[in-house]
């Protein structure tokens, strides 16, 4: 079931199971195959044996035969299913894996252009991704070049591009989108850019 913001039913209790809302479509399941419907409760992609997840960039990854791949707002098969793991589009790029340990950033053609990482990659928030390099996590820009080198221990997204991390050489150090120290542990330093992260223990 759907509602609105007054609490008004939109869709009638009809569904196993839906999602939320993405770029005018929503998943949801009926006799255990799923699909998309439109705001109107109406199938715009079928359900089918597919696992499929929301939309971003008019892109919905899915699962066929434990592989990942992407179908356009059609349900046309625009990559393949060909990875242990894919995610969301962001900015034209995606994170993906080829195996458990193998990871790095697809564009819309499927093609990795940044990786492979032997870890975690994160979407790029103010231009940068979050790497795993061993036990260390760092960030790299799009070109793929390491602006913070890996020296953290865990990184975390916040509002204004803030990243905190457990430990670096003191607590409550800033970083910025060149990875150069804005804020030192006593708290001095500016912390005005936008493009800021913070490190705390």
């Amino acid at each position: 079931m759907f509602i609105d913001h007054t609490g008004k039913i939109i869709i009638e209790p009809q569904f196993e199971s839906a999602g939320y809302f993405s770029e005018g479509l929503a998943t949801a399941v009926v006799g255990k195959q799923g699909g998309h419907i439109n705001r109107r409760g109406e199938w715009v992609i079928k359900p089918s044996s597919l696992n499929s997840f929301s939309f971003s960039e008019g892109f919905a990854p899915f699962v066929q035969n434990n592989k990942y791949g992407y179908f356009d707002k059609t349900g046309n098969v625009v990559i393949e299913a060909q990875f242990f793991y894919a995610g969301d589009f962001f900015n034209g790029l995606a994170c993906a894996a080829l195996s458990d340990m193998e990871r790095g950033l697809i564009d819309k053609t499927g093609k990795m252009i940044l990786g492979l990482y032997h870890g975690a990659v994160s979407n790029f928030s103010e231009g940068l991704s979050a790497v795993t390099v061993g036990s260390k996590m760092g960030f790299m820009d799009r070109s793929g070049r390491m602006v913070i080198p890996p020296q953290l221990n865990s990184v975390g997204i916040f509002p204004l591009a803030e990243a905190s991390a457990d430990e670096i050489a003191s607590s409550g150090n800033r970083f910025n989108s060149a990875g150069r120290s804005r804020l030192s542990a006593s708290g001095s330093g500016s912390t005005n850019s936008p493009s800021a992260f913070k490190v705390t223990s």
